[in-house]
């Protein structure tokens, strides 16, 4: 039996959902992103009801647009 791996992603807030930011685990995406663990946690918990969030600042350059994130489940 092996343990469920996930990829963290930041993607965009319209219908196509295209990847933004691609991480291993919710700390390196909120620090990707220069939110907190707990602010990516809780906006993929919501994500499901189509919340999104717009950065204010970050290490990211031009990353200003709206997105939501998503835990995706891969073959390990």
């Amino acid at each position: 039996m092996s343990k469920q791996r996930y990829l963290w992603l930041a993607v965009t807030a319209d219908e196509y959902e295209l990847p933004l930011a691609v991480e291993n685990t919710a700390a390196e995406l909120a620090r990707r992103l220069g939110v907190s663990e707990d602010t990516v946690r809780v906006m993929e918990y919501r994500g499901k009801n189509e919340r999104y969030r717009r950065t204010k600042k970050g290490p990211m350059p031009g990353f200003g647009v709206r997105y939501k994130v998503r835990k995706v489940e891969v073959d390990g």
